[in-house]
C-alpha cells in the first residue's frame, strides 16, 4: 500500500486543543501524535519499524513547529 502523507489538519489540529498548562498540552500532543502513528501503521501495515520511528519523529517535530507560514511571534 502506498504511503499517504497526513493532512495538515491531522498534523496540526493538536495545536487547537485547549490546555491550561504546557505540561497538559504536551500530553495532548503526545496523545494526538500516537493516534496519528496508529493510523499511519494501519494504512501502511507493511512498513518497517525503523521507517515508522522516523515518521514518528517527523510528526513530533511538525506538531511542535505548528502550521507553516507562521512565525513564533504570531503563535
Amino acid at each position: 500500500m502506498a504511503y499517504e502523507h497526513p493532512t495538515q489538519e491531522e498534523l496540526f489540529s493538536v495545536r487547537d486543543a485547549p490546555a491550561s498548562s504546557g505540561k497538559r498540552k504536551r500530553g495532548k500532543e503526545r496523545e494526538k501524535i500516537s493516534w496519528l502513528i496508529d493510523d499511519f501503521k494501519k494504512k501502511n501495515g507493511a512498513l518497517l519499524e525503523k521507517d515508522t520511528e522516523r515518521h514518528k519523529k517527523f510528526l513530533i517535530e511538525q506538531a511542535r513547529r505548528g502550521p507553516p507560514g507562521r512565525t513564533r511571534e504570531q503563535r
